[in-house]
């Protein structure tokens, strides 16, 4: 990475093509020389070892919910503040608690096993798609689509208008990217807000009078039956925020993930030699390549970080990407290795934030990159990986692969 000195080290850097491709050594030179890092650049405090994480998401006195999208006290001025600020991403106890528990009914173990031999026909039926071409464009052709329909799926969204229902999630995901945006965009950001609630009410109104085998179905009765333990208008906030998650994360771990396994070649050999490996496979690139890098936090009064006085009212970035390569935890954390053995990582957060989908996500990654390494052992990059700047997510744009049915087509890795 660029030289630069310590004390002007930002969160804004990560938007460099540069530190986009690779933010890692900006991660380790916070670890290693400032922990807690005051960054001038966004006035908060970049909080980067692991045991420090930890401590401050379970310290009530680090709120998620002051972070919220607010309205400045005018309810409806900009839905996507009302949106944002009914999610559980944004939400304290005891409100959190009250929402989480409605969802996470939707992944018991049960469900799970259910939704596996779903997975695997939905991965089956997109490589069959390709099989007979020299490659493919990965992040389109297999790794958005994966997410998107096992995420529908369990909703009960209709197969019509998923394609809509990517583009609107897409469009409000733009808001957590770190970059600022034009009135134009954030136009266009709140006509989607829009479009999704009128989705999701008519989803919801819909599976009252004819409930299906779905999420849908099942919040729609929960509502009517417990007395509204939730407002329907918070119940489709958080469907939102249920596609948001299980749609974005996973695509950019499809994504990473592969690439990260073509880069380590012995690695993606023994994978294809030995598809038990997939769920230690996971569980590193996790760790490796968290498509979430990061979280906040804001101070609701004075505390200490790692020696640190964080103020009332400051802002607490948590870096997991930092976090998940703290060699304290981790040996040799810079080395990929599908046999390190289990170590709890943040890549899901931690504490009553812990992605609720986390099973789900580790389950869709298993399948896709077992049958990838059994259908296309000879798979290798065909071209530059494409990564987009963002604060928040490991993201690639766009990636092309080649399956290497004969030794002069595609091309290994090249550094």
């Amino acid at each position: 990475m660029p030289v630069a000195e310590l004390e002007q080290l930002s969160l804004n850097d990560l938007l460099s093509p540069e530190l986009a491709a690779d933010p890692y050594p900006f991660f380790r030179r916070l670890h290693e020389e400032d922990p807690v890092h005051w960054d001038a650049g966004t006035r908060g405090w970049l909080v980067s070892r692991f045991d420090d994480i930890c401590s401050v998401i379970s310290d009530r006195r680090a709120s998620v919910h002051a972070l919220a999208p607010t309205n400045n006290g005018k309810q409806g001025e900009s839905l996507v503040c009302d949106i944002f600020h009914s999610q559980m991403l944004y939400l304290d106890p005891p409100d959190h608690p009250r929402v989480r528990t409605l969802f996470m009914k939707a992944f018991s173990r049960q469900k799970l096993d259910n939704h596996q031999p779903r997975i695997l026909a939905l991965v089956t039926r997109l490589l069959d798609a390709v099989q007979d071409r020299e490659g493919m464009d990965y992040i389109n052709d297999f790794a958005a689509p994966v997410p998107l329909n096992v995420v529908s799926d369990i909703l009960g969204a209709p197969l019509e208008g998923r394609s809509l229902l990517r583009d609107q999630v897409t469009a409000l995901g733009m808001l957590l990217h770190g970059r600022m945006l034009s009135p134009e965009e954030r136009a266009y950001i709140d006509q989607c807000a829009r479009l999704l609630t009128e989705y999701f009410s008519d989803l919801l109104e819909d599976r009252r009078r004819n409930p299906k085998d779905d999420m849908i179905s099942d919040l729609a009765r929960i509502d009517r039956e417990q007395g509204d333990p939730v407002s329907p208008a918070e119940i489709i906030a958080n469907m939102i925020f249920f596609v948001i998650a299980g749609l974005g994360t996973t695509t950019h771990m499809l994504g990473a993930g592969v690439l990260t396994l073509l880069k380590n070649p012995d690695q993606w050999k023994a994978l294809c030699n030995d598809r038990s490996l997939a769920k230690g496979v996971v569980a590193e690139l996790l760790r490796f390549e968290p498509p979430v890098q990061m979280t906040h936090r804001i101070a609701l009064e004075d505390m200490e970080i790692g020696g640190q006085i964080i103020q009332r009212g400051d802002r607490i970035t948590l870096l997991f990407a930092a976090a998940n390569r703290d060699p304290k935890r981790f040996p040799d954390p810079d080395r990929f290795d599908m046999r390190r053995t289990p170590s709890r990582t943040l890549s899901f957060s931690h504490g009553i934030h812990t992605c609720m989908g986390a099973a789900l996500a580790s389950l869709e990654l298993e399948v896709a990159f077992s049958e990838l390494a059994r259908r296309f052992p000879n798979l290798r990059l065909d071209g530059d990986p494409v990564w987009k700047p963002s604060v928040h997510f490991r993201q690639l744009n766009a990636l092309s692969v080649n399956f290497g049915k004969s030794k002069s087509q595609g091309c290994p890795f090249h550094a």
